[in-house]
């Protein structure tokens, strides 16, 4: 549709990075917002509703949609919705904007989306100029993401579902947001959930991972190989197994 020719049009953030210089700036953004603000639960919705159970107060997201917020909603939770003001950053943190959750719990969680929402088309990390401007922007800015969020990210177990390592999202979450903040965490631990895979790569892709992090943290990380849902099923049976 757009005359992208390059072999690898099936990467969206370079294609959007094409439209972005070739037509223009808001066009990926604006396609990409419709697309994800008419997403439903349906057919592979499990992996958001076995998410959607556990007990968690804040839920980091990378994706454009309200497919968790919607889980949430239909497991009879109240979310609210919170985006990342890393275009923008306020000059005080500690003010939340209308209507998101200051101290979220279990039944009253805040979906935080990092890298922008639909409601918000220049808040949307899509394009590769985006990414880079993206991390610079919460490495550098304390102010960009709010205390408790933060807190979230650095001061609790962090469980990343969901991502293929050649990810832009993943890169930049690791290097970007928990590189900037894992420095000053104590008893951080990190669960990454990847595809089956092949078995002969598992060792590989293992110690790879470890690497991603910082030495002092690698024997905190563990590494689930299966889909999404087995990994969000099995830490929900764990979880219960744990409750008094």
């Amino acid at each position: 549709e757009y005359d992208y020719s390059i072999d690898d049009s099936g990467d969206l953030t370079k294609v959007a990075q094409y439209m972005a210089v070739t037509r223009d700036r808001m066009l990926p953004r604006e396609e990409i917002a419709a697309v994800a603000a008419q997403a439903a639960l349906g057919d592979g919705g499990d992996i958001y509703t076995a998410l959607a159970s556990l007990p968690v107060s804040v839920y980091l997201t990378t994706n454009f949609d309200d497919l968790l917020t919607q889980a949430l909603r239909n497991a009879g939770k109240q979310p609210t919705i919170e985006v990342c003001p890393w275009r923008n950053p306020p000059a005080d943190p500690t003010i939340l904007p209308p209507g998101v959750t200051a101290d979220p719990t279990p039944d009253t969680p805040v979906v935080y989306h990092l890298h922008g929402h639909p409601s918000d088309e220049a808040s949307l990390v899509l394009t590769e100029d985006d990414y880079f401007d993206y991390v610079v922007s919460v490495s550098r800015n304390r102010n960009v993401i709010r205390p408790r969020i933060l807190e979230a990210l650095s001061g609790t177990s962090l469980v990343m579902v969901g991502y293929r390592l050649e990810d832009w999202m993943f890169r930049v979450l690791v290097r970007g947001l928990i590189a900037a903040t894992e420095a000053g965490a104590r008893g951080f631990s990190v669960a990454v959930q990847l595809g089956d895979g092949e078995p002969e790569d598992h060792e590989f892709i293992g110690d790879f991972i470890r690497a991603l992090f910082k030495a002092s943290d690698q024997n905190k990380l563990s590494v689930y190989w299966g889909s999404p849902a087995q990994f969000a099923d099995d830490l929900r049976r764990r979880l219960e197994a744990r409750s008094p």
